[in-house]
């Protein structure tokens, strides 16, 4: 064997293990150390990484340099120091001198439910600390000038503040039960351990900036650990006792937050369609729309629970007697039994904004008698309605002082979609024309929501950003300066869900130029 050879056989591995470790050093996901310190008890945890991933690290770098007011990131760095400031200014230290120094690389924060002895949510802050005798030294500092005493723990306008495992503490009197229990004999283990929140963050992107996780189960403390699903469930539905988890992480051109969760209502909790309800049928000039799978049912479904829960003091039947004794009208054979999806628009400006709905309708005779009952119970109470010439079913109602009318249409030769809102005349014309989905710009931001996701709703910046200053804020130099910079580099903000087995993931993304 050639001395080559022996060189290639020791040299090759060893570059590869080097590559290996940089990569995992560099490039993997940031650490959550403070998870491991929450009590299990915790029904909320949150969490920021000031030094993330090197990944998330230069997409911050290169998104701040597309954020005209954000300056460079030493730039930035100074307004989030000025920022602070201001906070730690309350607690008499220098967070130039006293704090920055000692601060570490995450910022946590828990809450509890209200302790035996005590009817107030137990919270606590958590900041990491590169330096204890310097994070120490400013905990006596602030306790020392409030109340004169250097005593451990340390009291700083009311929280209790301490330094263990790297981290300074500051937390509540209600907190500290659930901080004993986890630090004393027979310690259950933090939330770190908990199987539910495992399965519930690791459906989710591990690179991220920031991480926020809810648990509704132990805000029921009073009822007994082997009914509280039960309990729960039975009262606020199948999905109450579920955990929801999101994140938020960076690219280069967006900023992301996604969540996952269980499965919602068959058919509610998202599609594999390319779409949501009817959001790519809305006029094409919306800058803001929203789509909702069968919206009727929802209605029905949200009421209905509202009422068995005895959250309502009448309750859902009592409501469609009324609404029947009012209009005229059964509220579920006139209304709720022939409405699927809905896309809902805004659209206008600069000058008067109006908008509205398209509903698909699921029963055109259905639609067809409701419009006409609507109409006719108004004009039998005086409102100056008008009714569409033949061709179309519906009414306009016009209001006065208001620019545009009020209208319900169903065109006869596209029964199976009406049309509701305000807009100047002649809102009939919309109806399966110049829609939304042809929009290249809508295009755009549905492609990067990403595969397989659901568009839920949409909204247009730079429209919003025309509507806004033509109400109006271009003569605001504080907004012309600071606000409307910031504004005119983003492309679109889009949300949608994805369906994958029993669970759903939603996303939002808002793209930067």
């Amino acid at each position: 064997m050639g001395k080559r050879t022996l060189i290639a056989l020791f040299v090759i591995p060893a570059l590869v293990t080097a590559g290996v470790y940089v990569a995992a050093r560099y490039l993997a996901p940031a650490t959550d150390h403070a998870i491991e310190h929450t009590p299990d008890e915790a029904f909320f945890y949150s969490s920021l990484f000031l030094k993330p991933s090197t990944n998330q690290r230069k997409a911050l770098r290169d998104l701040l340099a597309r954020f005209p007011s954000a300056g460079n990131p030493d730039e930035s760095g100074e307004a989030l120091d000025d920022l602070l400031k201001d906070v730690f200014d309350d607690l008499d230290l220098s967070y130039l001198d006293d704090v920055k120094p000692w601060i570490g690389t995450e910022i946590a924060f828990w809450a509890t439910p209200p302790d035996d002895d005590t009817d107030d949510f137990g919270w606590a802050l958590m900041i990491a600390t590169k330096d204890e005798a310097a994070a120490a030294a400013a905990v006596q500092k602030s306790a020392a000038i409030h109340d004169g005493s250097k005593a451990d723990p340390f009291t700083i306008d009311g929280p209790n503040a301490f330094i263990e495992d790297g981290f300074v503490n500051l937390m509540n009197n209600s907190a500290q039960g659930p901080w004993k229990r986890m630090h004393g004999d027979d310690a259950p283990p933090p939330l770190a351990h908990s199987k539910r929140f495992n399965d519930a963050i690791a459906l989710l992107p591990q690179d991220r900036i920031a991480l926020a996780y809810f648990d509704p189960v132990p805000l029921f403390g009073g009822i007994p650990p082997d009914q509280v699903t039960d309990v729960i469930e039975s009262a606020l539905g199948p999905y109450a006792t579920e955990t929801q988890a999101a994140v938020a992480y960076l690219r280069e051109d967006a900023i992301i937050f996604e969540s996952a969760s269980p499965h919602a209502l068959e058919g509610h909790g998202g599609s594999p369609d390319p779409h949501r309800g009817l959001l790519e049928e809305v006029p094409k000039g919306s800058w803001g729309a929203a789509g909702v799978d069968d919206f009727g049912e929802v209605i029905r479904t949200a009421a209905n629970g509202f009422a068995a829960g005895d959250f309502g003091v009448l309750g859902f039947g009592a409501l469609r007697e009324v609404f029947r004794q009012e209009t005229g009208l059964d509220l579920d054979a006139d209304l709720l039994d022939w409405i699927g999806d809905v896309g809902f628009f805004v659209l206008g400006g600069p000058g008067p904004v109006n908008g509205g709905a398209i509903i698909e309708s699921t029963d055109p005779d259905a639609s067809l008698r409701a419009l006409r009952k609507i109409g006719g119970v108004l004009k039998i109470r005086g409102a100056p309605v008008r009714f569409l010439p033949e061709g179309n079913d519906g009414f306009l109602l016009r209001i006065p002082g208001f620019p545009f009318p009020l209208y319900a249409i169903s065109e006869t030769s596209d029964p199976d979609r009406v049309i509701v809102g305000i807009a100047p005349p002649p809102a009939d014309r919309w109806l399966g024309v110049n829609q939304l989905g042809e929009s290249e710009e809508f295009r755009a931001a549905r492609a990067d929501l990403g595969d397989g996701f659901a568009t839920g709703f949409y909204l247009a910046p730079q429209k919003i950003l025309e509507v806004i200053r033509a109400a109006g804020a271009d003569q605001d130099q504080t907004f012309e300066k600071d606000v409307a910079p910031n504004l005119e580099v983003l492309t679109h903000i889009v949300g949608g869900s994805r369906v994958d087995g029993d669970t759903v993931y939603r996303r939002l993304v808002i793209g930067v130029k």
